[in-house]
């Protein structure tokens, strides 16, 4: 895929997000005062996954395919704790991270998934 995007949820209780008012913050995780640092640590946890993920990646193609929600505890001291992998994801979020992080995303998928950007692509865009 040409990009990789990820967002990042900060909280101490159990909120949801979606809430008003709340403690909570979502944010794209790039926006993330930690992100030079932390970010190595998620590719790297990611890809230890991979062995476990290499039938699914090899029956994978510009047909087949699947999107996966990674989700991982940033935890202090820096360090990535991976907690799951969802087959369903979910992309209800908040406009900032629709905006941010999911169309980008969906964008770059199509394009990959594709070949290019298509005419179809520019209109919407």
């Amino acid at each position: 895929m040409k990009s990789i995007a990820a967002a990042c949820l900060i909280t101490g209780m159990q909120y949801s997000y979606m809430e008003a008012d709340n403690p909570v913050r979502m944010q794209p995780l790039k926006d993330f005062d930690g992100y030079a640092e932390v970010w190595p640590l998620i590719m790297a946890a990611t890809s230890r996954m991979l062995p476990a993920l290499r039938d699914l990646v090899a029956a994978s193609s510009r047909s087949d395919y699947i999107f996966l929600g990674i989700d991982c505890l940033l935890r202090n001291p820096l360090g990535v704790k991976m907690i799951e992998i969802n087959s369903i994801p979910n992309f209800i979020h908040t406009d900032q991270i629709n905006n941010d992080v999911n169309i980008p995303f969906f964008v770059a998928a199509l394009e990959t998934m594709l070949g290019g950007k298509p005419e179809g692509m520019l209109r919407m865009l």
